[in-house]
């Protein structure tokens, strides 16, 4: 059991320096190959365990990690079939729905960095296997962000918009039950999409544990 913590600590060190050096890269521009990671560099393929009293901060870092547990292994393993699933031509297929995904995250990143426009790493010119990994890879760094943020730096965690010219901005609460709520239910239909697509959850993921059955 030790080592195994041992591992996955260092595999989320190892994680979070890579994404703090790539996002600073992604700042100026989007190189393809910025999220071509193996599955053994993409964070969330387990849960850390945490053994701190809890704080607004790191409960909120809890959220974030619990939809990068599920989001990692509900798009683990998808085939360009799986992908182009839809359940009637009017809906999503699986591909756009892990594109919202991206996007959500995107707008989730912005928030708690204080980034907007040029500053936001883009998804747009990925395709659809880097587009899972962007969104696990700035998930992992916002969950890293929360656990070290105050209750007075999540008061400042707005979504703002340029409504006419004008910023217009919701608080945290609405960030919670907007798109880290919208990116969770997401990730369910694409976890129900790929079931109908012949291509099930794995079994052996303990969602309440955050580990895999070994």
């Amino acid at each position: 059991m030790f080592p195994n913590r041992m591992r996955l600590l260092l595999r989320y060190i190892v994680c979070i320096a890579f994404i703090m050096v790539s996002i600073k890269m992604n700042s100026q521009k989007n190189p393809s190959n910025l999220y071509d990671l193996s599955e053994e560099e993409i964070p969330f393929y387990e849960l850390i365990e945490i053994e701190e009293q809890p704080e607004a901060g790191s409960i909120f870092a809890r959220m974030i990690e619990g939809l990068g547990f599920r989001l990692y292994w509900a798009t683990y393993g998808l085939t360009a079939q799986d992908f182009e699933y839809r359940i009637t031509p009017e809906s999503r297929s699986t591909g756009e729905t892990l594109v919202h995904i991206a996007d959500l995250t995107r707008t989730i990143y912005s928030s708690v960095t204080r980034k907007s426009g040029t500053d936001l790493p883009s998804h747009q010119d990925l395709d659809l296997s880097q587009k899972r990994t962007y969104s696990l890879v700035l998930l992992s760094e916002i969950a890293h962000i929360l656990k070290n943020s105050t209750i007075e730096d999540i008061e400042n965690y707005t979504i703002d918009f340029i409504r006419n010219g004008q910023t217009v901005s919701f608080s945290f609460w609405n960030l919670i039950n907007g798109p880290i709520a919208d990116a969770i239910w997401h990730t369910g239909q694409i976890a129900s999409f790929r079931r109908a697509s012949g291509n099930p959850f794995p079994s052996n993921i303990s969602l309440l544990t955050g580990k895999v059955m070994r």
